[in-house]
Formats: structure tokens, C-alpha cells, sequence
């Protein structure tokens, strides 16, 4: 395993901790709408940080920093494979668009080609 395998092993670990702790913060929060009724603007405001919760959950983290994305991210290809793997912007334009224009500069790359051959694997 490298170790940058290592290292986004370990973020991803990170993010399911934060996840853990995300829903007990969202299921103490519904126990306090349903147990102990407050004044409608204290209701509102759980509510919104129960959503609040509930948007932490769905944000992507970018492959490459580990910066947490607003929006839908970036293919990171080639910098990384994964289907599933996103960047951020910065990453995109300070990371991946430079290796692209350095692939097209390589001898005898073939980017169709190669396109062929990942999705034969």
C-alpha cells in the first residue's frame, strides 16, 4: 500500500468518525423536538441544524487535499482512477489539468486508447 493510499485510507476513516458523531448531534436533536416542545423559532433553529447535519453528511472531500467540496467537484483523472473520486477545484486547476497537458506531451499517448483499455478492465 503507498502512501497516499494510507493517507486517504485514513481520512476516509476520519470521515466515518465524523459521520458517527454527526448522527448522535442529529438523533439528540430530534429527541429534543419530540421529548421537550419549545417555542417555534427554538424548533426552527434545531431543525435547520438538524438539515444542517444531514448536508454534512452528503459533502464529498476532495481526493487529492481532503478539502471538503461545495458543488459536484471535478473529474481528477489522471491523478487518480477511481470512478467514485472527486476534486476540488483548486486541485483541478493547480493539479490535474497539469497532468493532462503533461500526458499529451508524452510520446506516443493515446488518450482514446487508453480511455479503451481502463474500460476493458
Amino acid at each position: 500500500m503507498t502512501e497516499k493510499d494510507l493517507l486517504i485510507q485514513k481520512q476516509n476513516k476520519k470521515i466515518e468518525e465524523y459521520k458517527e458523531a454527526i448522527s448522535f448531534i442529529e438523533n439528540k436533536l430530534m429527541s429534543l423536538i419530540v421529548l421537550e416542545p419549545r417555542e417555534s423559532i427554538s424548533e426552527m433553529v434545531v431543525r435547520q441544524l438538524i438539515d444542517y447535519c444531514k448536508e454534512l453528511k452528503k459533502m464529498k472531500k476532495c481526493c487529492i487535499c481532503g478539502k471538503k467540496i461545495i458543488g459536484y467537484g471535478n473529474n481528477p483523472w489522471p491523478v487518480a482512477k477511481d470512478e467514485d473520486s472527486v476534486c476540488c477545484d483548486s486541485c483541478n486547476s493547480d493539479v490535474v489539468i497539469p497532468a493532462r497537458i503533461k500526458l499529451m506531451f508524452e510520446k506516443d499517448y493515446d488518450f482514446d486508447d487508453n480511455e479503451k483499455e481502463e474500460d476493458v478492465e
